[in-house]
């Protein structure tokens, strides 16, 4: 945190590790973290490369917007209709 009682944005968020069962040490703690936070990483990328771009209107689609009016409904509405 910094002097503003905001968290720094800068430094990544503190993941909470808990260990159940066994007594590691400092090393394999350290290799643990390493490991998830590679394995976090690499998914984080395959889900950013997967996201499907935005999709782009085709020129028909963008045209027929424009020459479309709305569709009021109701009763003699549709009498100009030729079929």
């Amino acid at each position: 945190m910094s002097d503003t009682g905001r968290p720094d944005t800068t430094e990544p968020s503190a993941i909470d590790l808990r260990i159940v069962r066994g007594a590691p040490n400092d090393e394999e703690i350290a290799a643990l973290t390493a490991v998830l936070s590679v394995a976090i990483a690499e998914q984080a990328m395959r889900d950013a490369d997967t996201a499907p771009p935005p999709r782009i209107p085709s020129t028909w689609e963008r045209t027929r917007r424009q020459l479309r009016s709305g569709i009021t409904p109701g009763p003699g509405h549709w009498r100009a209709f030729t079929g």
